[in-house]
């Protein structure tokens, strides 16, 4: 009867600790789902630009924002609140006539931009624009807000090295990129999400750029929301132009909310009817540069890539990339030397002769 007794205190004992032990493991899963760090997010805020793209004069915009963010996607919505340009001290009203821009990923490694423009009755008129681009990062004003949440997932932990610039300039037909010596610090690198603290780049030094530098970020304070810390104040400067004449954008980024999760589908990309479709997405083999292939949709649709590379239109457009991709740069000397041949020593002989 002792060993029966003992028998059954002995198991009641072990039933007591199993349940403590089942109630600290209840206790930390759910203090973990408390303070575990949300795999999508979202935040709104605003950003103020300034810059001189004009000489005298300066251009000051105010946009809204929304980005939404998980851990293998994002995407940035932009809408122009107010703008208006500075020149002395008379002021006036300002608009681009793209209300409403829309940034995102539609693969790994490919971006797009897409302009909403009002709405148009003509039939011919494109109501949107579209560049699709070959790579993650998207062009134009949205960057410091992409650089703010995304830019931690671009760059490496060494805190430095030589990478392609997120802060880049727009050329006559495609993004140019430039590959700049760099450093920057992260906020924390455990976060789910990391975060840079500030970063700068630095051009090559040469005679019209040393000592200058291309592009800076820094956040000024912070904000605790969903178990990690996001920016809450933040601003970056680019410079641009040749040295006798160089130019300056800032950005005042302001953080209103961090909420968890995102809209369903919101990462579904659809194109609108009526887009112009500037296409980018297509580099020249060994040479690295984009082909700019454009077609005017109707139906919202997207061309792939097998459509393009069959298009004879296309093969033209390729071929005189490769054609200029291949083409020696030209030495201006060598020009007014002809010049200088061709008119100055002819007319010079006249005028002596006519002296005579």
């Amino acid at each position: 009867m002792k060993r029966i007794l003992l028998g059954l205190s002995s198991l009641l004992l072990v039933m007591l600790f199993a349940g403590s032990a089942l109630c600290v493991s209840a206790q930390s899963e759910d203090s973990q789902n408390t303070y575990s760090q949300p795999q999508a997010y979202t935040v709104t805020g605003s950003m103020r630009v300034v810059g001189s793209p004009f000489a005298e004069k300066t251009l000051t915009v105010l946009y809204s924002f929304t980005l939404y963010r998980t851990i293998d996607n994002w995407k940035i919505r932009m809408k122009e609140e107010e703008g208006f340009v500075q020149s002395g001290t008379e002021q006036s009203p300002y608009t681009s006539g793209i209300p409403l821009s829309e940034y995102g990923l539609i693969s790994p490694t490919n971006s797009y931009e897409l302009s909403i423009y009002e709405p148009s009755e003509k039939e011919y008129e494109n109501d949107c624009s579209l560049y699709l681009y070959y790579q993650e990062i998207p062009n134009g004003h949205v960057v410091p807000i992409w650089f703010a949440f995304i830019g931690g997932s671009y760059l490496g932990h060494s805190g430095k090295g030589d990478i392609d610039t997120p802060f880049s300039q727009r050329g006559e037909f495609f993004v140019q990129r430039s590959t700049l010596p760099a450093e920057w610090k992260f906020h924390s690198l455990d976060a789910t999400y990391p975060m840079v603290a500030s970063y700068v780049d630095y051009p090559v030094e040469s005679k019209e750029t040393k000592n200058q530098t291309n592009a800076c970020y820094e956040v000024l304070s912070w904000t605790n929301a969903l178990g990690q810390s996001f920016p809450q104040i933040a601003k970056a400067s680019k410079y641009y132009g040749p040295k006798n004449d160089l130019r300056c954008d800032r950005y005042d980024l302001q953080i209103e909310s961090v909420e968890p999760g995102v809209p369903k589908n919101i990462f579904q990309f659809e194109v609108p009817s009526k887009t112009q479709v500037y296409d980018l997405r297509i580099l020249l083999e060994d040479y690295n540069t984009p082909v700019l292939y454009d077609y005017f949709s109707k139906t919202g649709e997207i061309r792939s890539i097998e459509t393009i590379l069959a298009d004879p239109r296309f093969n033209d457009l390729a071929a005189n990339a490769k054609v200029e991709a291949n083409a020696p740069k030209r030495d201006p000397r060598w020009i007014y030397g002809i010049l200088f041949v061709l008119f100055v020593v002819p007319l010079t002989l006249v005028i002596r002769k006519f002296f005579k």
